[in-house]
C-alpha cells in the first residue's frame, strides 16, 4: 500500500512538472521574465502574460501574435530587463533594452493583478506611454 501511495505521489509531481504547474503560482518577477522571454521567442503565447478579463486589449493581443512587433521589433539581439523593482504590484518598474530598431533602453512599467495564485499583467507602459490597458 505504501508503495502505491509513493508511486501515485511521484506520478502527481511528475505531472505537475511536465505541465508547468506550480503550487505556489507565478510571481511578479516570473511574469515579467516570461513576457520578455515571449518577446525573444514565440510571440503567439504573449497573450498568456496578460489578465484575460481586466486587460481591455486582451482580445487584440490574443488575435494577433504580431501585436507587439512595431513597438518591440524582433531581434537579435534579445530583449533584456534590468533594474526590476517589484515592491509595488501596481507600479512594477524596470528598464528594457533590445535590438537596434527598438531605440532603448526605455523605462517599462507593469501594472499587475493577481488571479488565483498567478500574477498577470493588467497594463503596460513603455517609455511613459500606455501601450496596453
Amino acid at each position: 500500500m505504501k508503495r502505491k501511495l509513493l508511486l501515485a505521489g511521484l506520478a502527481a509531481m511528475l505531472a505537475l512538472a511536465f505541465w508547468g504547474c506550480s503550487l505556489l503560482g507565478v510571481s511578479i518577477e516570473d511574469r515579467v521574465y516570461a513576457f520578455v522571454a515571449g518577446l525573444n521567442g514565440d510571440r503567439s503565447t504573449l497573450y498568456q502574460n496578460f489578465h484575460p478579463t481586466e486587460t481591455s486589449y486582451y482580445p487584440a493581443i490574443l488575435a494577433a501574435p504580431a501585436y507587439f512587433d512595431i513597438l518591440f521589433p524582433p531581434g537579435p539581439p534579445d530583449y533584456t530587463i534590468s533594474g526590476l523593482d517589484t515592491s509595488d504590484p501596481r507600479n512594477v518598474t524596470a528598464s528594457i533594452d533590445g535590438p537596434a530598431g527598438f531605440g532603448g533602453p526605455l523605462a517599462i512599467t507593469f501594472r499587475m493583478l493577481k488571479m488565483g495564485n498567478d500574477w498577470l499583467i493588467e497594463e503596460l507602459d513603455l517609455g511613459g506611454v500606455n501601450i496596453v490597458q
